[in-house]
């Protein structure tokens, strides 16, 4: 009551002249008012005090009343502040966690592309061997064919690796998803209350997106080992294909 009191009083105050209030109506009568005022007057919010009919008064309002309102004012400022800013971070969080998965994704689907590149190289490569052999044992005598065929086989055989290796990096892993629309009813009911505030639903979100990402991530650095082992073999049967040919023109053509 004495709160609602010198609230009504610093309310009139804001707007007296010197901080005056000639009359202003408490809204109690009697002893009540009375004790009410000794209490304000007694531990300095007001002074001055004198009664007027049955529940008003006048009194002058101290400088302890207008700190007290406007510390409380300043607080509710500072919380609204706070929560302005806890709200732009987490919001400012939400949207890095979206970018970060969504380049993840990218990440994926580029790999995948990637090896299908580097099998269409390989298809080509082996494709070109197979048109070059023929006319090589057909027309090329001096180069011993024991000499092409460990050439060749080295070739094939990183080749082939390769292409595995290839093939492994464009599986489709299997990695964790959202949960189903079922399943999320069910446990934002088993704890609603605590799903309203919005910092755990925004926790949730995060959490739930960090899961799905790890998942995506193991995979995909998986992808990556692969797809650097093929493309080194790759370069591995080339290098093979360009010192052999050096070397046999070397020693069987000069």
């Amino acid at each position: 009551m004495n709160e609602e009191i010198l609230k009504l009083i610093y309310s009139k105050a804001k707007n007296a002249k010197d901080d005056f209030i000639k009359e202003i109506d408490l809204g109690v009568t009697g002893k009540e008012r009375n004790n009410i005022c000794n209490y304000l007057q007694k531990n300095g919010y007001i002074s001055r005090t004198q009664y007027i009919g049955k529940s008003k008064v006048q009194c002058q309002v101290n400088q302890k009343t207008f700190k007290l309102f406007e510390d409380i004012e300043k607080n509710k400022t500072d919380e609204n502040n706070k929560e302005d800013s806890i709200k732009s971070v987490t919001e400012y969080i939400i949207q890095l966690a979206k970018q970060s998965y969504e380049c993840e994704e990218k990440r994926e689907e580029s790999m995948i592309s990637h090896s299908t590149r580097l099998i269409e190289v390989l298809s080509f490569l082996m494709a070109g061997i197979g048109v070059a052999i023929s006319p090589i044992l057909e027309y090329v005598n001096r180069i011993p064919k024991r000499f092409i065929f460990v050439v060749l086989s080295a070739v094939l055989v990183i080749i082939m690796i390769s292409l595995v290796l290839l093939i492994i990096a464009q599986w489709r892993y299997v990695y964790q998803t959202f949960p189903l629309p079922n399943v999320i009813y069910d446990n934002i009911k088993n704890d609603f209350d605590n799903y309203k505030k919005k910092e755990v639903q925004y926790d949730n979100y995060v959490n739930l997106l960090n899961e799905i990402q790890k998942c995506k991530k193991e995979n995909n650095d998986k992808r990556g080992k692969y797809i650097r082992v093929a493309s080194i073999l790759l370069l591995i049967s080339i290098a093979i294909i360009i010192i052999s040919g050096i070397i046999a023109f070397i020693k069987y053509f000069l």
